[in-house]
C-alpha cells in the first residue's frame, strides 16, 4: 500500500513530541504524567495516520468523498481526557475505513505549486509532501504567511473541510495535520466566484443576520427558482452548482452589503458576529419532530472555530477581511442549499428552566446536564464537563464534540452572553446523543424532515 515517507526519516528536532498547552483541553487532565502518555499515544496514531492514509476516503453509498475523521477523533478525545484505550480503540474503528494515500503523480515544488490547485484527491499526496517539506524548512507560521493567502479564494467548493483541518492542526501546533490541511485545501481549491463584488455604500450595509434574512426573502433563492430537482440533490453538489454560475454571483451580491473594514477592530468585531450567527443557524433551526439537527449548518459552527484558529496567520488585513468575506460566502451558500431555515433564538431558552418546579421544554428528552443555568464558575465548568462527552466513549460523535468545545473556547474568549453559547451546546447534546447519524438532517432544516423524503443519487 503506498505511504507517505515515514515521518521518522524528516528532522526530528522539527516535530519534537510536546504535550499541547493545556487551553486546547476541555476536561483537565488526572496528571502531568497520564496527560503526557495520553499525548503520546494520540501523536504515535497521528503519525502512523499520516504515513498511511488519504486525508479523505470515498463514501461507497454517495460515490462522494467525506474527510477523514480519525484525525478529529483523536484530537476530540485528547481534549476530553479520554483514556488511552478509548483513543486507540476509536483509531482502530476509524483506521478500517480509511483509503490509502495514493501514488504520486507530479512533484508539487514552490515554483509550480498553483498549477495543480483543485485538480482533485489524486494530488493529495503531492500536495502534503510538499507543505510538510516547507512546514520542516521555515516552521509553520512562515508556511502559512507564504501560501495561505493563494488558497483564501478557493474556499467553499468543498464544504469547509479543508479549513477545519488545518485549523485543528494550527490548534493544535502539529505540523502533520496542517501540512494535510494546505494540501486538503490545496486540491480541492474551487473559488465559488472568482473575485468578490466591492463592499457596497455605508448606507446599504446589513449585518450577518439580515443577510440571512435577505436571502430568505429573495425570491432569487427559492428552491424552484435555482433548479427544479433543489431539494433533491445531495448537499455537496447544491453547493458546487453555486461555483462560476449566476448563484453563486447572487449570492455574492448579499456578501457585498456586509462591512469589513482592512483594520483589526473591523475584523474582530465582523468574527464575532459571524461566530454568533453560526450559532444560531446550527442550534436554533433543527426539526422538532423527529428532532434533528441540520448536519451542515452544524458544520458551519465546527468551520468558524477553524476560522478563529486560521484568520490571524494571515499576513495582512486585506487578506483576512477576503476570508471572512469567504467565509460568508460558503455560509450563505450551505444556507440556501439547506432551504434558508428560519432561525428560533427562542429555542435556546427551551432547554433550560428557570427553576426546577418549571418542566417546559421544546425537546422531546431530558436536557443533558443540569435543567438551570449554573451560578457560580465551579458549577460552569461542571456543566461543559459533561456537555464535552466526559467521560469519554469510543463511539461519541466527534462532531457534537467539536460543536463544545467551540462553544466553550467562545464562552471563553467573548463572555457568557446570557448563556448563548453554553444553552447551544445543551442543545446540540440532548439533540445528538450518539453517533449513529439518525439525529443529524442531511437534506435541509429548511424541507421537511428526510424521514419523509428520498434523496436523488446522481452518478
Amino acid at each position: 500500500m503506498p505511504v507517505i515517507a515515514p515521518v521518522s526519516a524528516l528532522s526530528a528536532g522539527s516535530f519534537a513530541s510536546t504535550v499541547p498547552v493545556k487551553g486546547v483541553r476541555i476536561v483537565p487532565a488526572f496528571s502531568d504524567e497520564s496527560d503526557a502518555a495520553r499525548w503520546h499515544e494520540v501523536e504515535k496514531l497521528l503519525k502512523q495516520d499520516f504515513e498511511s492514509h488519504h486525508v479523505e476516503q470515498l463514501n461507497r453509498h454517495t460515490k462522494e468523498h467525506q474527510p477523514n475523521y480519525a484525525v478529529h477523533a483523536l484530537l476530540s478525545l485528547y481534549k476530553v481526557n479520554a483514556s488511552e484505550t478509548i483513543i486507540r480503540e476509536r483509531y482502530d474503528l476509524e483506521s478500517k475505513m480509511l483509503d490509502p494515500v495514493g501514488t504520486s503523480v507530479a512533484k508539487v515544488t514552490a515554483d509550480n505549486w498553483k498549477e495543480n490547485l483543485g485538480k482533485g484527491p489524486t494530488f493529495y499526496r503531492d500536495y502534503t509532501t510538499f507543505f510538510l517539506a516547507e512546514i520542516q524548512a521555515q516552521g509553520i507560521k512562515p508556511t502559512l504567511a507564504k501560501y495561505l493567502p493563494g488558497l483564501v479564494a478557493g474556499m467553499g467548493g468543498d464544504v469547509f473541510h479543508p479549513l477545519c483541518h488545518l485549523g485543528l492542526g494550527l490548534e493544535f501546533q502539529q505540523p502533520l495535520v496542517v501540512a494535510q490541511g494546505l494540501s486538503f485545501w490545496a486540491y480541492t481549491y474551487s473559488p465559488i466566484i472568482e473575485t468578490l463584488p466591492a463592499i457596497v455604500g455605508e448606507d446599504e450595509t446589513a449585518n450577518v443576520l439580515e443577510i440571512l434574512q435577505d436571502a430568505r426573502e429573495d425570491d432569487r433563492f427559492d428552491p424552484e427558482a435555482i433548479d427544479p430537482r433543489w431539494g433533491a440533490i445531495e448537499f455537496h453538489k447544491r453547493v458546487r452548482k453555486a461555483v462560476n454560475s449566476k448563484l453563486g454571483q447572487d449570492l455574492a451580491e448579499l456578501v457585498s452589503e456586509w462591512k469589513i473594514e482592512p483594520n483589526q477592530t473591523s475584523i474582530d468585531k465582523a468574527l464575532e458576529e459571524l461566530t454568533d450567527a453560526t450559532v444560531l443557524a446550527a442550534a436554533t433551526t433543527f426539526h422538532t419532530f423527529p428532532q434533528q439537527l441540520d448536519f451542515p449548518l452544524t458544520h458551519t459552527l465546527i468551520a468558524a472555530a477553524s476560522l478563529h484558529a486560521t484568520v490571524d496567520y494571515l499576513p495582512n488585513l486585506e487578506d483576512k477581511v477576503e476570508l471572512l468575506r469567504r467565509f460568508m460566502l460558503a455560509f450563505l451558500t450551505l444556507y440556501v442549499s439547506q432551504g434558508r431555515p428560519n432561525l428560533h433564538p427562542d429555542r435556546l431558552e427551551a432547554v433550560y428552566v428557570d427553576t426546577l418546579e418549571d418542566e417546559t421544554t421544546q425537546l422531546s428528552t431530558s436536557p443533558v446536564g443540569s435543567p438551570t443555568m449554573p451560578t457560580t464558575p465551579q458549577l460552569a465548568s461542571r456543566e461543559w464537563h459533561i456537555l464535552a462527552g466526559a467521560p469519554a466513549h469510543v463511539d461519541d460523535d466527534v462532531h457534537v464534540m467539536e460543536v463544545v468545545a467551540a462553544l466553550k473556547s467562545w464562552e471563553d474568549k467573548y463572555g457568557e452572553k446570557n448563556g448563548i453559547y453554553m444553552k447551544a451546546a445543551k442543545v446540540v447534546r440532548s439533540v445528538v446523543k450518539t453517533g449513529s447519524g439518525e439525529e443529524w438532517e442531511f437534506r435541509g432544516a429548511g424541507y421537511p424532515p428526510s424521514t419523509s423524503f428520498a434523496l436523488e443519487m446522481e452518478e
